[in-house]
């Protein structure tokens, strides 16, 4: 049985916002350039939040575990965060931060979306279940 339909974009939308308000996961899949971007970041906008488009494609593993470096205070190595991830100061200013995440069948997708989603667990508590993840 396949779990997987055709829809407008109305119904898209009625869907999405369905999934935005009960916090529930949605996976939303199309061809580029058909409005996918559009519609989220309007959905994001309309709930009084920030969406944070991120082209899993075109990322490398660090741009989402973000940099080591010495972390003289602590004594030991650390990550210094990417920026274009939301962080506890981004997530209090918002009721919903939206993580658009697109990617390509490549292979080196695979290993971002492992990162992406290892740090989504970490990051999930400063953000107090204000994350979505599109």
């Amino acid at each position: 049985m396949s779990e997987t339909r055709t829809v407008t974009s109305v119904q898209a939308r009625k869907s999405l916002l369905k999934a935005f308000k009960t916090r529930r996961p949605l996976f939303l899949w199309g061809p580029p350039g058909i409005g996918k971007s559009e519609l989220v970041a309007d959905l994001a906008e309309e709930l009084g939040g920030h969406m944070i488009d991120l082209r899993l494609g075109q990322m490398e593993p660090t741009d989402i575990r973000g940099i080591p470096f010495y972390n003289k205070d602590l004594g030991k190595m650390d990550w210094a965060p990417p920026v274009e991830l939301p962080d506890e100061e981004l997530a209090s200013q918002y009721p919903v931060v939206v993580l658009f995440c697109t990617t390509t069948p490549k292979p080196e997708s695979t290993m971002t979306l492992k990162q992406i989603f290892m740090w989504i667990v970490r990051m999930l508590p400063c953000c107090n279940n204000r994350l979505l993840i599109v």
